[in-house]
């Protein structure tokens, strides 16, 4: 039994990308924190921590327990997190008061002294920093979970899953918001810039979306799309409530949210495991400076170099995703062959490789023509944008129908038919098995199944 009273380091298996089989990323076990956290000494803890890091950037903490005493840690362990963070891994500090579970970002560990400017983002609420021996920098925080069900027990085997199981997902990274009426997208660097709250409605929402709509498929989805699309249903049934144009403007926002989080998971499954390979290995950075001069395609080469060489490290759009996609092919080919016919070192074939299994998610893409329906998408975004921009031209029947025919369009995109949802396909691709849906009769055997187990206990 995992003694969840206690702060501690633990080992997490990370196999970021492995959806996409790249051989180029190996997993890796790397090191976290948990610390656990009391009403009774500090009700208000996560808010300040928030706060803080809101206000000036980061928060400083000290490695305790619940008795607010010093923590010891090894020098070794101090050095290794130390170390994989230099290298620009994930690393978690995990705090839970058995009723909520908080992830941040560490940015660094501190040891036996605090500078001017850690003194300034040091959280008062556990006393003079003189008692303590580490010190914790977090950056960014991501609400797990909340607890709305009651009892310590659902928590519990939360943090037992989150802490034991591999973690298949960067968790920090820029999460893409587009927006119908500007022409650019804009990105929130941190979940701290999105305001994020888990309230019952969201929490509720989340559970529709897991249990009826996306089914064993929702695990699989990255949480910036989860949110994105949890926002999305929220604003979408909140729309009913309304009419005119405050209908209509609820509507657009839920349209947004759900083709943000359709751009952000198409980041995840098809920029991102290339972006990362990039980085770490030298001779993929030579191969494309030798090949960028020499694209044919202007386009490709500007998205190429946005998501090599800009901060979000991703396409900025779905219009340029769709270029992208149905260019890349040649220029993929173009690497390879650079890879193909050396064999000096081993990272050559693996290289190799992994450049055929991107271009086998290409074909599979194109072959499925999600590039289509990603531009049936961006049409409906097209005509709204053009609705919106006239509206003053419009009469009341004029944009009832209107929010009539988006709101109509929203119910068809986000429900659960294999052909008009874009994430089961999507789903598909990246986990490379196929979606099973209960059917109405699986669905009412459940209920029978549930109420006769109840009735047994």
């Amino acid at each position: 039994m995992i003694q969840w009273n206690r702060p501690k380091v633990f080992n997490r298996i990370s196999k970021i990308s492995s959806f996409c089989h790249n051989p180029l990323i190996e997993e890796k076990e790397l090191q976290h924190l948990f610390m656990p956290w009391s009403d009774t000494n500090e009700n208000e803890l996560m808010f300040k921590m928030k706060q803080m890091i809101t206000d000036n950037g980061s928060c400083v903490v000290p490695f305790t327990g619940l008795n607010i005493k010093d923590q010891k840690m090894s020098n070794e362990v101090f050095d290794s997190i130390g170390k994989q963070i230099k290298y620009g891994h994930e690393t978690h500090l995990v705090m839970s008061n058995k009723d909520s579970i908080h992830i941040y970002k560490i940015s660094r560990l501190i040891k036996k002294s605090l500078s001017k400017n850690n003194k300034e983002n040091y959280l008062e609420s556990f006393g003079n920093y003189n008692n303590y021996d580490v010190f914790i920098e977090v950056e960014d925080l991501f609400v797990h979970s909340a607890n709305h069900s009651g009892g310590e027990e659902a928590t519990l085997n939360c943090l037992t899953r989150l802490t034991v199981e591999p973690q298949t997902q960067s968790l920090f990274i820029p999460i893409q918001k587009l927006n119908v009426t500007e022409v650019k997208s804009n990105s929130a660097l941190k979940w701290i810039e999105m305001n994020r709250s888990l309230t019952y409605d969201y929490f509720i929402r989340a559970c529709e979306l897991e249990e009826n709509t996306y089914q064993e498929a929702w695990g699989d989805l990255g949480k910036r799309s989860q949110h994105c699309l949890v926002i999305a249903e929220q604003l979408r049934h909140k729309g009913v409530l309304f009419k005119d144009e405050e209908k209509l403007t609820l509507l657009k926002e839920s349209l947004e949210s759900y083709l943000s989080a359709l751009l952000n998971e198409v980041n995840e499954v098809y920029i991102r495991p290339l972006v990362e390979a990039f980085l770490e290995y030298e001779s993929l950075q030579e191969a494309w400076n030798d090949i960028e001069g020499g694209l044919i395609q202007i386009e490709l080469r500007e998205i190429l170099s946005e998501i090599y060489y800009s901060k979000e490290k991703q396409v900025s759009s779905l219009e340029k995703f769709v270029v992208y996609m149905n260019t890349i092919k040649s220029c993929l080919f173009s690497f390879k062959f650079r890879f193909s016919k050396r064999i000096g070192k081993e990272e050559y074939l693996l290289i190799e490789n992994f450049l055929s299994r991107q271009e086998n998610m290409i074909d599979s893409f194109l072959c499925k023509n999600l590039d289509q329906k990603i531009n049936s998408l961006l049409e409906v975004k097209n005509w709204l944008k053009h609705v919106l921009l006239n509206i003053s031209k419009l009469d009341k029947t004029e944009i009832n129908n209107s929010a009539l025919k988006l709101s109509h369009i929203l119910t068809i995109i986000s429900s659960t038919s294999y052909e008009d949802n874009i994430f089961y396909k999507l789903t598909e691709e990246k986990t490379s098995r196929g979606i099973v849906k209960r059917s109405f009769e699986d669905e009412v055997k459940a209920l029978n199944k549930h109420y006769l187990k109840s009735i047994a206990s």
